[in-house]
This record gives C-alpha cells, structure tokens and sequence, in this order.
C-alpha cells in the first residue's frame, strides 16, 4: 500500500500506523520511540521490527530454511543471489545479532565454488560495508 501510492519517505511510519489495529496498532505505541524510519537495512526500521514482533514461528522456519538450502545456481548473477540472500538474513535475524564475520562467511560458502575467490578478493570490503549497513 505504501509503496502503491508513492508515499513519500518522511511519511512512510505515520501512514503505516495510521492504518495499524488492534495488537499492532498497542504494539506501535509502545515501540514507536525505536523506529526511525518505515524500510531500510536497519534493526529500527519499521518493517524490521514489526517483522520480529508478529512473524509466526513457521514463517521464521521457512525462511530459515530458505536460507540454509540458498545457494547461487548456475547462470545466477552474484547481484541476483547477494540480493536473495540479504533478504532472508534480514528477516530471520531481525534484531541484527549475528556477528558480520559469520554472516560473512555463510554468503561465500553458498556462491558458486568458482565465484567466491574472486568476489571475496575484489568485493570483501563491498560486502562487508553492505552486511554493516543491514545491521
């Protein structure tokens, strides 16, 4: 809906919680001092934090699970599996715990064998400035 409707960046949380109910809309109030802005690769973002407030445990095995079996498949571009790959880490480690070094680690593992010497001698410092800004 926000995005739809173009919403500018500055209004984004307020539309978004103008139109929560109910368990959100109590769970808005008592978080809003935590949230800075609506989306972005941040734990105080909106998404984030209502994300890890009202995910069910099922949703957050099944993207565990999309996580763990992600690997880039032949003919993927690195771009198109990076971006598959910093989207299940943000949602199912929502709170931004797990220390860069490992997540670091779990996206070269799972790049093509052939690819991963090179992109972590020619992007480690990219991918490490791009996990820290997830964080």
């Amino acid at each position: 809906m926000i995005e739809a409707n173009n919403v500018a960046d500055g209004r984004r949380v307020a539309v978004a919680a103008a139109n929560l109910r109910d368990a959100a809309a109590e769970w808005y109030e008592t978080d809003k001092v935590n949230i800075i802005r609506y989306i972005d690769n941040n734990v105080r973002s909106f998404i984030r934090r209502i994300r890890a407030q009202f995910t069910s445990d099922v949703q957050k095995d099944q993207w565990y699970a999309e996580l763990h079996q992600l690997k880039q498949t032949p003919g993927q571009s690195v771009d198109d599996y990076a971006n598959k790959f910093q989207r299940l880490q943000r949602k199912t480690d929502a709170n931004g715990r797990t220390p860069i070094a490992n997540v670091v680690r779990q996206f070269l593992i799972r790049l093509n064998p052939t690819m991963a010497p090179m992109v972590y001698a020619t992007a480690l410092a990219t991918l490490q400035a791009a996990i820290d800004i997830a964080k």
